[in-house]
């Protein structure tokens, strides 16, 4: 994929400007070095609110770094209504199945936790751990990610608060 990206903007380059196109394929050269190996993992909230959202991505964060799992970051994304928000959390490729689902089912543990909440497992989340069929053990994942969310409630709150803008309490 990332030749034939290359490939098509190269030719485009040539014919739109031939005289940038070293400096389009530079560009994109450098993007996709930059993206190599990280996986875009969006986890779209089903708790609405923005400080949910980013709840659910602190959780995401915390257990993914935790894991050492590198280049973890997290966004949030207004939706077209206040109450409206996804969240993304960015981050290479997870060693094991078993370690990518324990990072999607943190998201739905850190909320639960916090919130006091018993919500199933985010539409996203859910199809990420289904995507391993039976070569994970999702009972499992949840179980691993709730002990890890709940040790690092602290952390996770403050990752929220910095994603939503909000002062922690």
């Amino acid at each position: 994929m990332p030749a034939t990206l290359l490939a098509g903007a190269f030719l485009i380059s040539f014919l739109l400007a031939p005289g940038k196109t070293l400096a389009v394929v530079c560009v994109l050269v450098v993007t996709i070095l930059w993206f190599k190996g990280q996986s875009r993992a969006a986890y779209r909230s089903d708790f609405g609110t923005k400080h949910h959202t980013a709840i659910h991505e602190g959780g995401h964060v915390v257990v993914a770094r935790d894991l050492n799992i590198g280049g973890v970051r997290a966004v949030l994304d207004r939706g077209s209504h206040d109450h409206d928000w996804s969240g993304f959390t960015y981050h290479r490729p997870a060693r094991t199945p078993l370690d990518d689902c324990i990072v999607a089912a943190a998201g739905t543990q850190a909320t639960n936790m916090i919130y006091g909440e018993n919500k199933p497992t985010t539409k996203g989340d859910a199809a990420r751990i289904a995507s391993y069929g039976p070569n994970v053990d999702s009972a499992a994942a949840h179980a691993i990610a709730r002990r890890m969310v709940h040790a690092r409630r602290s952390e996770i709150e403050r990752i929220g608060a910095e994603l939503s803008g909000q002062e922690k309490a």
